[in-house]
This record gives C-alpha cells, sequence and structure tokens, in this order.
C-alpha cells in the first residue's frame, strides 16, 4: 500500500475514533515519555489464569489505536513494551491499564488490520 493510502485510511480511522474513542495519555515505561491519543476500548473483561491449583483473574481491555499516532517526538513511532501504562479519561475518571502479553506470548500487541494502520493492544485495569 502506497505511503498515500495508509495516510488516507489513517485520516478514515482518527475520524471514527474521535466519536468512539477516549482520550488517552500513553505513558513508556523506560524514560518516561507520554504522549496523547484516542484509543477505542474493546472487550473489557476478565482473564483466568489456572496455575498450580490457583486461580488468578485479571480486569483486561483491549485497546486500539492508529498506529503512527504512538510517537513521543512526533516524528518516529513507538513500539510498545510490556509494562507501559495507559491513562484512559472517561466522564471525567481516569483509569490506568497497564500493558501486558496475553496467555504468556512474547508480544503485548497485534496488528487490528491488514493495512498496519491500528494496533490492537493487550492490557489489564490498574488502577483508578
Amino acid at each position: 500500500m502506497s505511503n498515500a493510502v495508509a495516510q488516507q485510511f489513517a485520516s478514515g480511522i482518527r475520524q471514527s475514533m474521535a466519536a468512539l474513542g477516549a482520550d488517552a495519555q500513553y505513558v513508556s515505561v523506560q524514560g518516561g515519555e507520554s504522549c496523547s491519543l484516542r484509543v477505542l476500548i474493546v472487550e473489557p473483561g476478565y482473564q483466568m489464569d489456572v496455575s498450580q491449583g490457583v486461580i488468578t483473574t485479571t480486569d483486561s481491555a483491549e485497546l486500539y489505536f492508529v498506529a503512527v499516532d504512538l510517537s513521543f517526538d512526533g516524528t518516529n513511532v513507538y513500539v510498545p513494551q510490556i509494562g507501559d501504562s495507559v491513562v484512559v479519561s472517561v466522564d471525567g475518571t481516569d483509569y490506568t491499564y497497564t500493558v501486558l502479553a496475553p496467555d504468556q506470548q512474547k508480544y503485548c500487541w497485534t496488528w487490528a488490520d491488514k493495512f498496519h494502520c491500528r494496533r490492537k493492544l493487550s492490557t489489564k485495569l490498574s488502577g483508578e
């Protein structure tokens, strides 16, 4: 896909996110850099992990965002890391989500579309 088509696709996604998404602050676990972006919260629920006879539940959510919007300097796109946090503002309340890798996987994000414009980020609700 050409860069012009990718930009046009990303622009359309941003318009959708403006209506459906929430304002968020992304904070890097390394260096504490941060940037603002819009996220769409999907599939809030609970993940269960059964390990050595102990059941652990985690309040989880998938956060979707335009990949190129995650940039601390406005030029270089940041790749999400396990341990980063996303503070999402909904109706005046801030919710903190910690980035994690689901089911002991290596990566905390996947592409959310075949054009590689949106990322789907695995998180857990860690604070209000």
